[in-house]
């Protein structure tokens, strides 16, 4: 049993090792644009948008 854990782990830390910086790139990117989306966030978010970026918010101007 330890025998094939030790496989599936270096296994695994193979995979990480040559994926491991896409996965994180991918990881942080979403992280990045999921905030919005969630049903909490929006409602922090909303004015902020409008104080900083007004120019991206003609609708609001």
């Amino acid at each position: 049993v330890l025998s094939a854990f030790l496989r599936t782990t270096q296994y695994a830390l193979l995979f990480m090792n040559r994926c491991g910086e896409k996965l994180m790139t991918l990881t942080v990117l979403r992280f990045m644009v999921s905030p919005p989306r969630h049903p909490v966030e929006p409602k922090r978010q909303r004015p902020a948008p409008m104080i900083l970026h007004p120019t991206l918010s003609p609708a609001n101007a």
